[in-house]
Protein backbone atom coordinates (compact mmCIF):
# COMPACT_ATOMS: atom_id res chain seq x y z
CA UNK A 1 0.00 0.00 0.00
CA UNK A 2 1.42 3.38 -1.41
CA UNK A 3 0.86 6.50 0.84
CA UNK A 4 0.51 9.96 -1.23
CA UNK A 5 2.38 12.68 -0.46
CA UNK A 6 -0.38 14.66 0.64
CA UNK A 7 -1.06 12.12 3.07
CA UNK A 8 2.54 11.63 4.18
CA UNK A 9 2.57 15.83 4.65
CA UNK A 10 -0.49 15.56 6.83
CA UNK A 11 0.84 12.78 8.77
CA UNK A 12 3.91 14.26 9.36
CA UNK A 13 1.81 18.00 10.28
CA UNK A 14 -0.15 15.59 12.90
CA UNK A 15 2.50 14.23 14.83
CA UNK A 16 4.79 17.48 15.25
CA UNK A 17 1.35 19.15 16.77
CA UNK A 18 1.35 16.28 18.74
CA UNK A 19 4.71 16.00 20.12
CA UNK A 20 4.29 20.07 20.18
CA UNK A 21 1.38 19.64 22.55
CA UNK A 22 3.25 16.67 25.08
CA UNK A 23 6.24 19.30 24.98
CA UNK A 24 4.21 21.72 26.10
CA UNK A 25 2.20 19.64 28.94
CA UNK A 26 5.09 18.37 30.10
CA UNK A 27 7.08 21.94 30.22
CA UNK A 28 4.06 23.39 32.12
CA UNK A 29 3.75 20.08 34.58
CA UNK A 30 0.18 20.70 35.07
CA UNK A 31 -1.78 19.52 38.06
CA UNK A 32 -4.24 17.22 36.89
CA UNK A 33 -7.09 14.68 38.45
CA UNK A 34 -6.73 11.02 36.30
CA UNK A 35 -10.07 8.68 36.19
CA UNK A 36 -8.20 5.13 36.24
CA UNK A 37 -9.85 1.93 35.26
CA UNK A 38 -10.36 0.35 38.56
CA UNK A 39 -12.34 3.03 39.27
CA UNK A 40 -10.14 5.04 41.25
CA UNK A 41 -9.49 9.05 40.82
CA UNK A 42 -6.44 10.46 41.60
CA UNK A 43 -4.58 13.83 41.61
CA UNK A 44 -1.14 14.28 40.75
CA UNK A 45 1.47 16.78 38.43
CA UNK A 46 2.31 15.50 34.67
CA UNK A 47 6.16 15.42 34.51
CA UNK A 48 6.96 13.61 31.53
CA UNK A 49 5.40 11.06 29.08
CA UNK A 50 7.44 8.15 27.52
CA UNK A 51 8.61 8.11 23.91
CA UNK A 52 6.24 5.46 22.74
CA UNK A 53 3.23 7.06 25.26
CA UNK A 54 2.82 3.97 26.86
CA UNK A 55 3.72 5.76 30.77
CA UNK A 56 2.99 9.09 32.24
CA UNK A 57 5.53 10.08 34.94
CA UNK A 58 3.93 12.16 37.41
CA UNK A 59 4.79 13.58 41.05
CA UNK A 60 2.70 14.82 44.26
CA UNK A 61 0.74 11.67 43.28
CA UNK A 62 -2.46 11.52 45.42
CA UNK A 63 -4.71 8.39 45.75
CA UNK A 64 -7.82 7.56 47.73
CA UNK A 65 -5.14 5.22 49.69
CA UNK A 66 -3.75 6.62 53.00
CA UNK A 67 -0.67 7.20 51.30
CA UNK A 68 0.78 9.54 48.66
CA UNK A 69 3.80 9.28 46.56
CA UNK A 70 6.35 11.29 45.76
CA UNK A 71 6.34 9.96 42.34
CA UNK A 72 5.07 7.09 39.96
CA UNK A 73 5.13 6.30 36.26
CA UNK A 74 1.24 5.15 35.21
CA UNK A 75 0.08 2.91 32.60
CA UNK A 76 -1.76 5.02 29.80
CA UNK A 77 -3.75 1.76 29.56
CA UNK A 78 -4.78 2.30 32.92
CA UNK A 79 -6.16 5.58 32.40
CA UNK A 80 -9.91 6.53 30.87
CA UNK A 81 -9.67 10.17 31.48
CA UNK A 82 -7.35 13.16 32.60
CA UNK A 83 -8.46 16.59 33.45
CA UNK A 84 -6.13 19.45 33.31
CA UNK A 85 -6.70 22.78 34.83
CA UNK A 86 -9.49 24.67 32.84
CA UNK A 87 -7.79 27.92 32.85
CA UNK A 88 -4.84 26.76 31.11
CA UNK A 89 -3.83 26.95 27.88
CA UNK A 90 -1.97 24.60 26.33
CA UNK A 91 -2.41 25.78 22.67
CA UNK A 92 -0.58 29.10 22.33
CA UNK A 93 2.29 26.91 21.61
CA UNK A 94 4.62 29.03 19.83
Amino acid sequence: MEISNEEQECRAFLRSRFIHFISALCASKPKCNIRMYDNTNITCVIKAIDMDTEYIIVDELVTPFPRTAKSATLRVTDIISIELDKNMDLFKIH
